[in-house]
């Protein structure tokens, strides 16, 4: 998918040529527009509904900034085991349970491109030994994915973190979420940047839990025939 970014404030004829321009050389290829929902946008928004764009997703992003001393100290009945440890298929197995394919993919075939996606976007800044498996008496109950972004070393994000179902609902999530701050912190990371569709409450408490202040809500807009 083939981004178009509009994120400054533009004159409404300009951005709307702008954009029938990207649909025009993009004809071929899906087109998805970025536009923060905030006051200076609002043109920009009604340019991309007036050329044919449909909302597609509207997410949350928040920061935190990993000072020494700063960090959530939940107590965490998990223990972690990295991915250099457990290997490549136990993290497919475990995202294999974590997340439902579309239809004509199996579980575990989903959870391998998955895996292998997220692999790739790490880069040179792939580090399987900060990659976790969270567990309790030997179970799996979660997955926790640290990363340290490749083209900024002071920067990072959770590529993933989820619960198995038995481990939902008990305010388990910020532990996690938690301990993948500690890691960044680890790695050297300094901000953590994060994001959830908005409609996702529990990511939402987690996020405020563990002192992550607010970037704003970005929208996506796709074209009708995308």
């Amino acid at each position: 998918m083939l981004g178009l970014s509009l994120e400054e404030p533009l004159h409404h004829d300009v951005g709307a040529a702008l954009v029938r321009e990207a649909l025009r050389r993009e004809r071929h290829h899906k087109v998805e527009a970025l536009c923060w929902d905030r006051e200076d946008s609002a043109l920009l928004r009604q340019t991309l509904e007036e050329t044919g764009f449909v909302l597609h997703e509207e997410k949350l992003y928040v920061e935190r900034h990993l000072g020494h001393g700063s960090l959530p100290c939940p107590a965490d009945p998990f223990s972690y085991a990295s991915l250099e440890i457990c290997g490549e298929e136990a993290f497919v197995a475990t995202l294999a349970q974590l997340e439902g394919p579309p239809v004509g993919f199996s579980p575990r075939e989903w959870a391998r491109q998955g895996y292998a996606e997220l692999v790739a976007l790490a880069g040179s800044a792939f580090q399987p030994a900060h990659w976790l498996l969270a567990t309790r008496d030997g179970q799996v109950a979660g997955l926790l994915l640290p990363q340290r972004f490749p083209d900024q070393a002071t920067e990072g994000t959770l590529f993933y973190m989820g619960l198995l179902p038995a481990w939902r609902g008990k305010g388990l999530g910020a532990v996690i979420h938690a301990r993948g701050l500690a890691e960044l912190a680890v790695l050297g990371v300094t901000r953590y940047l994060g994001s959830t569709p908005s409609h996702n409450q529990a990511m939402i408490q987690v996020f405020s839990r563990n002192g992550c202040q607010s970037l704003g809500l970005r929208r996506s807009y796709l074209p009708p025939s995308s």
